[in-house]
């Protein structure tokens, strides 16, 4: 199971983008953590389920039994209290000395004599020349404002996604839960930006038209005026991409104005599913997920990341801002920012319903819609477009889903909104 571990990011990351841009003392961040460490959160059905799920790959390591006994017996239960005293000892190291305690630090050789003891290949000198990378954004035009995004895979996604509306429709869409239509572009717009790397046709039309498969050319309104008319025979097959995971998705204003809009996840299933718990920090497992991307990248180098939290800024300022994670990370970021930039009321783009990416389905062919989210007559209308439609239970689109955070600036008081059981949130300015 070391073998599918990689170099922990976050902490040096966090610690990173505050010495550049934070207005707080470092140690003062982590008081809320620890304190929850310290104190304990009560086992809810949900979190008793994981623990459950999780039990036989932690329980093979002596510091995953140790993981397990937060809440004082062998595998936490619903209504316990589960602790952490070992992160909590921890976190307080690193907000008194810096994350270098998990790159040079105790935790860092911790790490790797625990992942090495299961099989993995790090070595000190990996983590001790690991270092965050800064870059330069994506960036595109929509609707009047320039969107940014990151410059990994789901950066380019999103944003070449809104190139093709951009170039196909000039902001005369409707709104997709409403219009067949518009609902159709959206999705192969989205389809287009996930899986087109993967197409062979899509790479054979771009040299028949003098175009790259480079993330630059795709956001070039150019490659988008010749792309976008033949979308829907573009999209007529394909083959399944790795399948995709969530975490959490964040976007903050703060009383100046300034936006930061940002997505953490460990791109493995809960917890990961190595066994391995180093002080405290359960190790998951992504590089399980991206084998075809390892062996693409020499040793030491950064793999390119999925994640895709976009900002708009009109006239140099920011006017809206979307981080969203889940499988269909992809359609719902262009649904919302699309519905942002395009003046669709926020609670209601909140509340419709989403655009999902199906993995596990016939990829390239059918689009999965929540089951009873749209009349028959919506579904056939699409169907009559050419668009195979397959509805999928309730109960898996939140999966599916995943979350969106997103903001709008506008005249007028903060308006916040919560939309029920689908954990998306707005916030209007």
């Amino acid at each position: 199971s070391g073998r599918v571990t990689l170099v922990p990011g976050f902490m040096a990351g966090m610690e990173a983008l505050h010495r550049r841009f934070g207005r707080l003392v470092f140690a003062d961040l982590f008081g809320t953590a620890i304190w929850y460490a310290d104190e304990g959160v009560i086992v809810n059905p949900r979190l008793a389920a994981y623990f459950k799920m999780r039990q036989a790959s932690f329980s093979r390591t002596e510091s995953g039994r140790r993981f397990l006994a937060g809440a004082g017996g062998e595998l936490p239960l619903r209504g316990q209290h589960f602790r952490q005293p070992e992160l909590s000892a921890l976190l307080r190291t690193i907000a008194r000395d810096g994350s270098g305690v998990m790159y040079n630090g105790h935790w860092g050789r911790q790490f790797v004599e625990a992942v090495r003891a299961q099989g993995g290949k790090v070595v000190q000198s990996d983590l001790d020349a690991y270092a965050p990378r800064w870059s330069e954004p994506f960036k595109t035009d929509f609707h009047g404002a320039t969107v940014y995004g990151p410059d990994g895979v789901g950066g380019c996604a999103v944003l070449t996604a809104l190139n093709m509306l951009d170039a196909g429709y000039a902001g005369g869409l409707g709104q997709s839960w409403r219009d067949p239509a518009a609902f159709r572009a959206y999705d192969l717009a989205a389809r287009f930006a996930t899986f087109a790397s993967y197409l062979p046709r899509v790479r054979a039309f771009e040299q028949a038209h003098g175009l790259t498969s480079a993330c630059d050319s795709r956001l070039d309104p150019a490659y988008a005026r010749v792309v976008a008319p033949y979308l829907a025979t573009l999209m007529a097959d394909g083959v399944p991409p790795e399948p995709g995971h969530h975490s959490a998705a964040v976007v903050v204003v703060d009383r100046w104005g300034n936006v930061a809009a940002l997505v953490h996840s460990s791109n493995s299933v809960i917890w990961g599913d190595t066994g391995l718990v180093v002080g405290g920090v359960p190790i998951p497992s992504p590089a399980g997920i991206y084998q075809q991307r390892l062996a693409g990248v020499m040793p030491g180098a950064a793999i390119p990341g999925d994640m895709a939290p976009v900002i708009a800024l009109r006239g140099g300022h920011p006017v809206a801002a979307v981080a969203s994670v889940g499988s269909s990370m992809t359609p719902e970021t262009l649904r919302v920012m699309a519905g942002l930039l395009g003046g669709a009321d926020i609670a209601q783009l909140a509340a419709a319903p989403p655009m999902l990416l199906e993995f596990d389905k016939s990829f390239g062919q059918t689009t999965a819609v929540p089951a009873g989210a749209y009349p028959s007559v919506f579904l056939e209308s699409l169907r009559t477009m050419g668009t195979n439609v397959s509805e999928t239970p309730k109960e898996r689109v939140g999966s599916l889903r995943g979350t969106s955070a997103l903001v709008r600036f506008q005249s007028g008081v903060p308006v916040t909104v919560e939309t029920p059981n689908v954990m998306t949130y707005g916030a209007a300015y």
